[in-house]
């Protein structure tokens, strides 16, 4: 600093020292305060080199994540309904991008998963830093918050909505059956492959009139 001036406290916590420009908000933060906002309280723009760093590192973390939840969830019908809209997402979104991979899909489901906890509650930067930075998580959070149970296929009724706690454990168990197929090929598509599977066999029997979920 010029004539030997400390550096200013963060602009965040007025604690620690402002050691980051933050381009999202526009003022200066430390570095554990940009920890804790980066892309969670803080759509923060593409640009930002301490996101560019930063982000090989968090999606590691997000692929060795140990869902805490077993598979089984998806065998109550309420639930499979919902993990079904979620998969038809996944689906039509590899079917419009070949490039999309079994690694994008589990960034996808924790990007929903992480904005379902919190309630989409993040501070709106306007212009390019508020804008989504997953398209295929922005689509899976729009399902599972439009998503109703009804029970049956044939019925166009409102139906039930489902607690952020049903959606957080349909999104975890997803990204379990994504671990799962892909086992360390996550740059593949096993798990998309098979998903695309499963939805034609739902095709060849959707003539029965029942309620057929994929995997269910």
């Amino acid at each position: 600093m010029a004539g030997g001036a400390k550096p200013a406290k963060c602009a965040r916590c007025g604690r620690r020292m402002a050691k980051r420009a933050c381009p999202a908000l526009g003022v200066r933060i430390c570095q554990l305060c940009c920890g804790s906002l980066r892309q969670k309280e803080v759509h923060c723009p593409p640009g930002c080199g301490h996101l560019a760093a930063h982000a090989p590192y968090q999606e590691n973390k997000i692929l060795a994540r140990k869902p805490a939840v077993r598979e089984d969830v998806l065998e109550d019908e309420r639930m499979a309904w919902l993990a079904f809209h979620v998969e038809s997402v996944l689906r039509d979104f590899a079917a419009a991008d070949p490039s999309f991979s079994d690694r994008e899909v589990l960034l996808a489901l924790d990007h929903a998963r992480d904005k379902t906890a919190r309630g989409r509650s993040r501070i709106l930067i306007p212009g390019a830093a508020a804008r989504p930075g997953n398209a295929a998580g922005e689509l899976i959070l729009e399902a599972v918050d439009s998503c109703r149970y009804t029970g049956s296929l044939l019925v166009s009724a409102p139906g039930q909505a489902y607690s952020l706690e049903e959606k957080a454990a349909c999104l975890e168990v997803i990204g379990l059956r994504v671990r799962r197929a892909s086992g360390r090929g996550r740059e593949g598509r096993r798990f998309l492959d098979d998903l695309e599977a499963r939805f034609g066999e739902v095709g060849r029997a959707s003539g029965s009139g029942k309620l057929i979920i994929p995997g269910s």
